[in-house]
Parts: C-alpha cells; structure tokens; sequence
C-alpha cells in the first residue's frame, strides 16, 4: 500500500521512453523562437510545496512533474495563492494513465510523458485541465527559453545518466546544481520527468521531487530526449494575451483538431 513516507528519504524515476505521434503539434510552427521577445533570464519559480507528490515511492515523476507546475503556474498568475496539489490526486492520476495498483507493485510501471500531455488535456489533475500541448525540440535552447517564458514552464524529460542514477541509487541526494561534467555519462536506462520554472546565468531551473535545482546546458542538451509546453488558463488568461510573435489564438484553433 502506499501510505507515508519513508523514514529514508527516496527519489525514484519512472519516465518511459518517449513516443511520437505524427500528430503532436511543434512549436516551431508558431513562430520561430527569435520572433518571441523572451528575455535572457527569467525566475518564475516560486516555494511550492516540498511534497514529491508520490515520488519518492512510485515511479509517478510524469504526473509529479505537472502537480508541481500547477502550483507553480497559480502562485504567479494569483499572487502568491497556489492551487493544492495532493499526492492522492497525483497517484490517482498515475493509477488512470498506467492502472498502477497500489496493492501490487509489479504494476509500477512508469509512464509515457505523451500519454500524461493526453490525461492533462482531457481529465486533469487537481481539478486542472490544460488547453493542450506542443512539442518542443531539446536541442533549441532558445525555443526552450521562449516556451519557459511564454507558457510559464516546460515539462520536460531526461535519460538518466549513469553517474546521476549512481549517486541517487545509492541513497545520496542529488546535488543543487546538475551539471554534466560530474554527472554524465552513458545512459542508465532509467527515465525521468521534470517541471522547467526558469532560466538564466546558473542554468535551467527546475522541480523534482519537491525541491528545486539547476541543471547546466551541457547536461540538458546531453540528456534531455523529449520536451513539450502545455497551455494553461492558469497562466496565459492572468494577463489575457501571450507576448508579440506567438500566434496563441491559431494555436489554440490548432489545438481543438487534436
């Protein structure tokens, strides 16, 4: 049964590898990322609850990873109000994407990020749906910024390297700062989701497991396999308009075709 949290504390992954679906919208359609005036370095992260909502048990990190953006998206747009993300609600939703038992834990399968942009759009999670989804390629750092700064966050995930899942797998904590000189290397086999809040001289800011850190452009562009942006009315409707060069409103006409 998963009941409480462990008197040691885990971090688990949980990302499957990723699908594609020629379907999936890409953002790049929407204007090219030097059209959208991001700026070179952008906070939006805020002290979110620590709750890893369940990953620290489960392999949930792709329902994890957007239960923290809720609340990170609602305490900008609602001035320092987050909406209440539970690890209840975020299992659950583990359990309808995946049918993971808490009862059995072979069924503790771990999750397609796709198939969680899918859940998101048309069940949600903590009585939040999002409009809909884009993929972003991982290798355009100035694409990842300008859907950081247009949307609020990214969601992104990453093929764990062996030093990285050494280090957790052995029960230390990751460091504050990911950085791909003391943490690369070849691919453990393992996956992992994470929630991108921010940009800037230290790197990408990000949410795992309740805490937050930072991960360098060598990492990211070493790791990262697969990116989207999903469009919430918790963050685009706080100011009812997107900045200059993204075509929102076909976006979202593109969205309903999906």
């Amino acid at each position: 049964m998963l009941s409480s949290t462990p008197l040691v504390k885990r971090f688990k992954f949980g990302k499957n590898a990723p699908v594609r679906e020629m379907k999936t919208l890409h953002f790049e359609n929407y204007g090219t990322a030097t059209g959208i005036p991001f700026p070179p370095k952008k906070a939006w992260e805020r002290n979110i609850s620590t709750d890893p909502l369940g990953n620290d048990l489960v392999g949930d990190c792709a329902e994890a990873a957007p239960g923290h953006a809720i609340q990170n998206l609602s305490m900008v747009a609602h001035a320092g109000s987050p909406t209440q993300v539970t690890r209840e609600q975020v299992v659950k939703a583990y359990s309808d994407i995946t049918g993971y038992n808490p009862d059995d834990q072979s069924t503790d399968q771990g999750s397609n990020m796709l198939d969680v942009c899918k859940y998101l759009k048309k069940t949600g999670i903590a009585g939040v749906t999002f409009d809909g989804y884009v993929a972003l390629n991982p290798q355009n750092i100035d694409q990842i910024h300008a859907a950081c700064f247009v949307f609020g966050w990214v969601y992104f995930g990453i093929s764990v390297p062996v030093g990285l899942a050494n280090l957790l797998n052995s029960g230390q904590e990751p460091p504050a700062n990911w950085n791909f000189k003391e943490l690369g290397g070849k691919p453990s086999g393992e996956g992992h989701a994470l929630a991108m809040f921010g940009y800037g001289r230290f790197g990408k800011q990000f949410n795992s497991w309740g805490t937050g850190y930072h991960m360098d452009n060598d990492f990211w562009l070493a790791n990262v396999d697969e990116a989207y942006a999903l469009v919430s009315s918790l963050w685009i409707k706080q100011n009812g308009r997107s900045p200059s060069g993204f075509d929102y409103q076909g976006l979202l006409n593109d969205l309903t075709l999906v």
